[in-house]
């Protein structure tokens, strides 16, 4: 039994050290932006963020990419628009979908502004 749990464990080890070693290339950057409407509020904006619906921007790799087994690595988001950034609340990047997909959510109260997601499209060597 002894020799059944070394030897087992051995071959774990090889089997995790060879998956872990194999090489990412990382080919480009895919992105999609979304201007976001005109939320600002002059007058009466007593809880006005607050009553703003949570709105999501997602993308999804392109099937030649998909059919390549690439997948997405390292989203982020951003936001540009200067002041109107500062009445923005941005969630966490998401990837799922074996890494063909990505999304965000995200709030804004402001006047509009351009949520920009992306992520690098790798392959494994």
């Amino acid at each position: 039994m002894k020799n059944f749990v070394l030897a087992s464990t051995l071959a774990l080890s090889v089997v995790c050290s060879t998956q872990s070693h194999a090489a990412i290339t990382c080919l480009f950057k895919d992105s999609a932006t979304r201007t976001t409407p005109n939320r600002h509020c002059d007058s009466s904006c007593d809880r006005h963020a607050d009553r703003q619906p949570v709105e999501s921007l997602a993308v999804n790799m392109g099937e030649e990419w998909v059919k390549k087994n690439a997948f997405y690595r390292n989203a982020t988001v951003r936001c540009e628009g200067g002041n109107g950034c500062s009445y923005v609340n941005l969630g966490s990047t998401r990837v799922f979908n074996s890494g063909h997909s990505m999304s965000v959510n995200y709030k804004t109260w402001s006047i509009p502004v351009s949520i920009v997601i992306e992520a690098e499209v790798c392959v494994v060597n």
